[in-house]
This record gives C-alpha cells, sequence and structure tokens, in this order.
C-alpha cells in the first residue's frame, strides 16, 4: 500500500484552441494542430520513491521469467519533468449521436514519451473521489519550482492530445465505420430511386408517343377547321411535355453514366467524422530517475540485476542477456540455472 504524504500540487487550467480532425468518408483522417497558449506553471507533483513506497513496476522479462525477485532497491540520480493532461474528445456525425471520452495521458517534456505508469497513480491515488490526498493540496509555488518554456510546455501537451486520440482510435474507427455503412446504405437507396425515376420516364414517354400518335390520326381525320386547330394544339402540347421529358432523362442517365458523383459527394461529406481534441487541465509532474537493483534467484543461488529506472514509468531502456546478449522480453525472459544468470535463450 503506498504511504499517502503531503504532495505539493496544482491542477492547471488552461484555455485552448480546440485541435481538429475532420474525416471525411472514404479518404483518410488528417490532423492539425493549433499553438497553444498556456499559462506559467506555479506548483507541481513531486513522484519519489517514498511516495510510491518502493512499490516498483516490474519488467515482464523478469517478472514471467522462472526467478523470484527477493528484493528491489532504486537509486535516484535527477528528475525528469513531465504533464499529466486530460483530454476531452468528442466524436460526432450525422448518423450518430456525439460520442464524448475524457483521457489522462502523462508525457514526458523532454523526450515526449508516454509515462502510463505515472498517469495510473495520479488518477488512482490523486484523482480518486475518496482520496485523502486533497487535504494537503497547496496553492503556492513551494520550493524546488522550475519554470517550463511555454513551447516545451505547449509540445508537451500536443503529444499528449495526439497520445489520448490514440488510446480511443479503435472507438473512432468503429464509428467511422458504421458512419461509412450509413452513407453506403443511403447512396444505395439514392440509386434506387434513380432506376425507379429512369423506369417511369421511360414509361411517360412511351405513353407520350402513343398520345403524339393518336392526336396526328385526330388531325388527319378532323371534320372541321375547329377540331384541327384542337387537335394541333394538343399535339404541340404533347411534343413539349415529351421534349422536357426526354431532356430531364437525359440529364438523369448522364449523372447515372458519372455514377452520380456530386450525389456521392454529399452523402458521404454529410457522414463525415469530425474529430475534437481538447485539453481540459494539466499538472506538471516530476519524477525521480536513476537505476533499480534487482537481487533474483532460485533456491539457495542469487544474482544481481541493474537497469535503469524511473519512479513511475518503470525499467526505460531495453535490456539484454549478459550472458548471450539477446534483449530479454516476455518471450525471453531472464532464467537461471546451476547458480548462471542468463535467459531462456541461452539458458
Amino acid at each position: 500500500m503506498r504511504s499517502k504524504p503531503t504532495p505539493q500540487i496544482r491542477a492547471i487550467w488552461i484555455s485552448l484552441v480546440s485541435v481538429r480532425e475532420l474525416w471525411e468518408i472514404p479518404p483518410p483522417r488528417t490532423l492539425n494542430s493549433s499553438r497553444l497558449s498556456v499559462s506559467v506553471p506555479v506548483g507541481r507533483f513531486a513522484l519519489t520513491d517514498s511516495l510510491t513506497d518502493s512499490d516498483y513496476r516490474y519488467p515482464p522479462w523478469i517478472s514471467k521469467g522462472d526467478i523470484e525477485i527477493d528484493d528491489a532497491t532504486f537509486s535516484p540520480y535527477y528528475d525528469r519533468t513531465a504533464v499529466c493532461v486530460f483530454v476531452r474528445i468528442d466524436i460526432e456525425t450525422v448518423s450518430e449521436y456525439q460520442t464524448q471520452f475524457l483521457e489522462a495521458v502523462t508525457v514526458d517534456t523532454k523526450s515526449k514519451d508516454r509515462i502510463p505508469g505515472v498517469t495510473e497513480i495520479l488518477v488512482d491515488e490523486l484523482f480518486s473521489p475518496t482520496t485523502d490526498w486533497r487535504g494537503g493540496v497547496t496553492e503556492g509555488g513551494g520550493t524546488g519550482d522550475e519554470t517550463i518554456a511555454s513551447d516545451t510546455l505547449t509540445d508537451a501537451i500536443v503529444a499528449g492530445q495526439k497520445a489520448a486520440t490514440k488510446d480511443v482510435q479503435e472507438k473512432i474507427d468503429e464509428i467511422r465505420r458504421s458512419a461509412s455503412r450509413a452513407a453506403d446504405s443511403e447512396f444505395q437507396e439514392h440509386r434506387q430511386l434513380q432506376e425507379q425515376r429512369i423506369n417511369d420516364y421511360h414509361n411517360e414517354l412511351a405513353s407520350l408517343s402513343n398520345r403524339l400518335q393518336n392526336a396526328s390520326t385526330d388531325i388527319d381525320g378532323a371534320n372541321s377547321q375547329q377540331q384541327r386547330v384542337e387537335a394541333l394544339e394538343k399535339r404541340q402540347e404533347l411534343k413539349t411535355k415529351k421534349e422536357g421529358l426526354q431532356a430531364e432523362l437525359e440529364e438523369l442517365l448522364h449523372e447515372k453514366e458519372q455514377g452520380y458523383t456530386q450525389k456521392r459527394r454529399d452523402i458521404y461529406r454529410r457522414h463525415a467524422i469530425e474529430v475534437n481534441t481538447q485539453p481540459i487541465t494539466f499538472t506538471i509532474v516530476t519524477y525521480e530517475r536513476g537505476e533499480i537493483e534487482f537481487s533474483v534467484g532460485t533456491g539457495d543461488r542469487t544474482a544481481v540485476v541493474r537497469t535503469p529506472y524511473a519512479i513511475g514509468a518503470g525499467v526505460t531502456n531495453e535490456v539484454q542477456c549478459d550472458n548471450c546478449h539477446t534483449q530479454l522480453s516476455t518471450e525471453n525472459p531472464i532464467s537461471m540455472r546451476a547458480g548462471r544468470l542468463g535467459c531462456q535463450n541461452c539458458l
């Protein structure tokens, strides 16, 4: 169980322009990042070894192996700065109600790498509704504050927005596929309607042709000048109507030949997905980096493994087997045979 000292922290609120992604179906999405206007940080949360009560994050290449971890000792060398940003993600389409997500992401201000472990600690311990840490939150800058350049902070927050969007990418893709299916269905309905209209035009034109033929028969068989004039007027009226319908049919057939391009474009544009990401608030976090020493063994045989480590982040570097120099991983964990330390690849 982690101890709960009094941290110095201030959640710094910012007014930011949304970073907007506009997706049109089927073209791929684009991401337009806006520059952010941020306030000068006046507080921070110090994530230290004592704060986590030596609750270390064991790498899978050691926890998945056939050895036991007897002890772990962390030696801090220096502090790094990160930003924990809460990002609201809005997804809107015309075919589905608005969907919202709130994602927390922590990003190192120098490397822009994500630090999931720091986020977990902050969300679980600091921002939990039942936490008693808030009683120790102070408003002042406290000691040890360092000014973070606005551009550096901005870049870290933008990196956090992109990372938060990536976290819900599967849901975004699902909504995009749903919107695409809705657009496909609407366009198919439009095509079927146009096919019906074309058939109706052909039927109407065939009927008009018959009526014109009857009008010509009436003209030839008129018994008086008055009947002939009326028949001529009727034929002209039918000819005008037929010419109009033929023009409309030709335009419709041209649209069909072109694949109803404009209508298709309009339908798919209306079903486009719009994704807006906006940072709601962020916290400056300092966390310790250094080296961790794992004491491992089997039975009465023990050995020591040292590797770069960061509080909240875990092991920060890739580690190779000292014996065969193969990279350690979940599939190739550390191992010990007859007191000899290596990996499953070489032992």
